[in-house]
């Protein structure tokens, strides 16, 4: 039973890297099936293990938000636009996978440009700036979000990866 186990826990968290990647919650869909699994056979894990990933897990996310608010900040964003490239991220890449129907992409490009749209349109509202050197300055923080928010979902691939790694390496010894 332990190896259809492995087998079906490693496949499970690959596709769950590409869960993250799109925007689900994948790496926390991971930990929780690996504590399903520890729970349900006792001893297939390791608590160091556990506590790795769980790690791992929280240090995605926190990765994953200061990405996304540095690109904007190094647009030169204020703190709401900021805060609005990282809620207009998420809203982008749910919206991004069904108005681009190619799987990934779709995702990613929305993704972008909700962060973008969403500092940008805060920071046009924020400043006392008019005309063309405002429309800039809301250019240059929307594309300091974007890139950003691509930063952060390719960092926390990277995370989603290596916990898939661990768990399903961990599963067969």
């Amino acid at each position: 039973m332990g190896i259809v186990l492995g087998i079906g826990l490693t496949v499970y968290c690959l596709v769950m890297v590409g869960a993250t990647i799109i925007g689900l919650p994948g790496m926390w869909l991971m930990l929780v099936a690996a504590l399903g699994v520890q729970f349900y056979d006792a001893g297939t894990f390791s608590w160091w293990t556990l506590g790795v990933a769980a790690a791992l897990t929280i240090a995605a996310e926190i990765a994953e938000f200061v990405s996304g608010a540095a690109g904007a900040k190094a647009g030169g964003a204020s703190r709401k636009a900021m805060g609005a490239a990282v809620i207009g991220g998420i809203v982008g890449a749910i919206v991004g996978t069904f108005a681009i129907p190619i799987p990934i992409v779709g995702t990613l490009l929305g993704s972008a440009i909700g962060a973008g749209l969403a500092a940008s349109s805060i920071e046009l509202r924020a400043q006392d700036i008019e005309g063309a050197a405002l429309r800039k300055r809301a250019v240059k923080v929307g594309a300091g979000a974007a890139a950003g928010r691509l930063v952060a979902v390719v960092i926390k691939g990277g995370f989603a990866l290596v916990l898939a790694i661990l768990l399903a390496t961990a599963s067969f010894v």
